[in-house]
């Protein structure tokens, strides 16, 4: 890449190969909703936040035709598993746990444990945001926090494909 005019050429090319894994990248996630990545599609943050764009908006289409989402028994033993998983930690982060799901889950369903698909995908995204902080965290314990708290956030997302199941593929 440091001989001249060569090196331009070369640099070129790796930029391209780049650009095309990228691509190719996008188009596997982009798949699933019929949507690709063409040569205009950008890459880099712009083309990260232009798919999280389509994602998004193809699961808020798909949630749109969700009337309730039921917090039923198996996601209720889910629970009760996850809950097991964080007795091992410190008494302090088993109280985040609690915390953290009080408020989003807890707190947001109805006393016939249910909730509205417009308040699940909160719950859903506030958990992945929690669950994504503290799995970022350098203590040991805080890391296993956030791999609980993405469990819960699994196991609403598999109450929302048995609260809807003609739904469930296209979520």
């Amino acid at each position: 890449e440091s001989i001249p005019i060569v090196g331009d050429a070369i640099r070129g090319a790796n930029r391209k190969a780049v650009e095309d894994f990228n691509r190719a990248a996008y188009n596997r996630a982009l798949e699933p909703i019929g949507e690709s990545a063409g040569k205009d599609f950008p890459v880099g943050h712009g083309g990260i936040e232009l798919l999280q764009a389509k994602l998004g908006d193809a699961y808020s289409q798909v949630l749109g035709k969700i009337k309730r989402v039921d917090l039923d028994d198996a996601f209720q033993a889910d629970l009760g598993k996850i809950g097991g998983m964080v007795q091992q930690l410190p008494d302090d982060v088993q109280k985040q746990f609690v915390n953290i799901v009080k408020a989003n889950i807890g707190n947001r369903m109805t006393p016939a444990g249910t909730m509205s698909a417009d308040t699940m995908k909160i719950a859903e995204s506030e958990l992945g945001r929690a669950a994504k902080g503290y799995r970022g965290s350098q203590e040991f314990d805080k890391q296993q926090l956030g791999d609980a708290i993405g469990e819960v956030q699994a196991a609403l997302r598999s109450a929302v494909g048995r609260s809807a199941p003609e739904f469930a593929d296209e979520l």
